[in-house]
């Protein structure tokens, strides 16, 4: 799998209830990303100022009349969600903003619970798409994050056999991105679909998502999934630690 096909992919990088009204700061194939809600979508740039190269995920969020603004914790630099910076305080009134005071921007999208990222820029060849859930009416009930003590394809491989062996007889689907995959359980409105990021040779970092379908059964249509309501919502909320419990390459849980 080149570098190349990686970069084009969809990666699941942080829950999305962990992305409010401050910018956070994650990492994608080495590449520092600042993760922000900008104008009612969400936004990744990378995350070094372009002025003294400080994490612009430490800085915050303000609305102004041309729309929202990053606004860097250092110099008080400003950027838009396209990655230009459009206001520099040294400068006064006279903005006349140098054509390299600017970040890269990536694709990004809220998506099953997770915000996933893509570092390929907006306007190259899409070559892939985001991994969906076959049609159904989802419900994310379980969203988790893993970091693993080996390679991003044994993870994919370990998940594709664990969940074989924990979720029965099912479906195992394609997806767009080279490094995910979604399970259907037969007789069952229960998906689990998993993302691999690598972190080195050696490490990688996947999320897991366990939805149900509550288009089934007229009496699951709720907006809030428990227990009584669905005998299932509290084996996906166990789902991913039952996927990595055992497992010698499990480092982490977060």
């Amino acid at each position: 799998m080149s570098a190349l096909d990686l970069r084009s992919a969809w990666h699941a990088v942080v829950p999305a209830e962990s992305l409010r009204d401050w910018p956070i700061g994650a990492s994608v194939l080495d590449e520092p990303i600042a993760l922000v809600r900008m104008n009612g979508t969400v936004v990744a740039l990378r995350d070094v100022c372009a002025h003294m190269n400080v994490a612009l995920s430490g800085g915050w969020v303000t609305r102004y009349e041309a729309g929202d603004e990053l606004v860097c914790p250092s110099h008080r630099w400003r950027y838009n969600a396209a990655g230009r910076c459009t206001y520099i305080p040294e400068l006064g009134d006279e903005q006349v903003i140098p054509e390299w005071a600017a970040v890269p921007s990536y694709s990004a999208r809220e998506h099953y619970g997770a915000i996933w990222v893509r570092l390929q820029s907006e306007g190259q060849r899409e070559s892939n798409e985001l991994p969906q859930l076959p049609d159904g009416r989802w419900h994310v009930a379980a969203v988790q994050a893993q970091t693993w003590k080996a390679p991003a394809q044994t993870v994919l491989d370990y998940f594709v056999m664990q969940a074989g062996n924990l979720l029965g007889s099912g479906t195992l689907s394609a997806c767009a991105s080279p490094l995910a995959a979604v399970w259907v359980k037969d007789g069952c409105s229960l998906a689990v679909m998993v993302s691999v990021t690598p972190l080195t040779r050696k490490a990688s970092r996947s999320f897991w998502i366990a939805a149900v379908d509550i288009g089934i059964d007229s009496h699951l249509r709720t907006a809030s999934l428990t227990q009584n309501e669905f005998g299932h919502a509290e084996f996906c909320k166990g789902l991913a630690h039952r996927l990595a419990s055992g497992s010698d390459y499990a480092a982490t849980a977060g």
